[in-house]
């Protein structure tokens, strides 16, 4: 089974970068399923059949006079295959509910997008991360049955950004939970570097990446070595 790889590029990247940005990537072929993340803006530069074209935030309305907001079927229109929804920044810096994630999500699987659904507490331990899991999953899954499209990115916020990932034997611990209750894919992130990558895509379904895939010359590092 091919790992997932997801570059979120979140609020990154001018329009020259952008262009050189996909030069970089198109330039081979990977062997891993590849979901790359530009800002909005950027989303019809990224267009390829390399990747899965992927952004970052969808809005919790179907349409209508909501200034600055994106819907799912303008993100559709313009090639995306799948959504980010639910960061730890989207929850944290703008106050995402629990309750607009869960719109999100209903509003992105009617439209036929793939949904990398994150979750993560401050990890204190397996106990309580397990019990804090199905409760954040029991909120913005619910009236969703159907979860085949849905791929949970697993983000332990203490450790976002920090160049220490969690210990893989908890990734895996965690990775096993979700998997056996929910049957979904599930993918790590947090200070996915060169060196642990391969350690954590062999505890997991994947990865995603933040600050290292900014760079395309440094995410191709990555992916070469999957």
């Amino acid at each position: 089974m091919e790992k997932i790889v997801v570059a979120n590029l979140k609020m990154n990247l001018e329009e020259n970068d952008a262009i050189n940005y996909v030069k970089v990537i198109n330039s081979k072929k990977y062997n891993v399923n590849l979901f790359i993340a530009p800002s909005n803006i950027y989303l019809e530069k990224f267009k390829s059949n390399n990747y899965n074209l992927t952004a970052q935030n969808v809005s919790s309305y179907e349409d209508g006079d909501y200034t600055g907001e994106v819907s799912a079927k303008q993100l559709k229109s313009l090639g995306a295959s799948a959504v980010i929804i639910g960061h730890s920044e989207r929850r944290k810096l703008f106050n995402e509910t629990n309750e607009d994630i869960n719109n999100k999500i209903k509003i992105a699987l009617e439209n036929d997008l793939i949904v990398l659904l994150c979750i993560g507490s401050d990890f204190k331990s397996l106990s309580k991360e397990k019990e804090y899991i199905d409760n954040e999953l029991s909120k913005d899954l619910m009236g969703i049955s159907d979860y085949s499209n849905i791929i949970i990115a697993y983000e332990p916020e203490l450790y976002i950004g920090t160049g220490n990932s969690l210990e893989i034997e908890n990734i895996s611990e965690i990775y096993k939970y979700i998997k056996e209750k929910y049957n979904m894919k599930v993918i790590y992130g947090g200070s996915v570097s060169l060196k642990n990558t391969n350690e954590i895509v062999n505890a997991c379904d994947g990865i995603i990446v933040g600050k290292m895939s900014q760079k395309a010359s440094e995410f191709v590092k990555l992916l070469d070595i999957l």
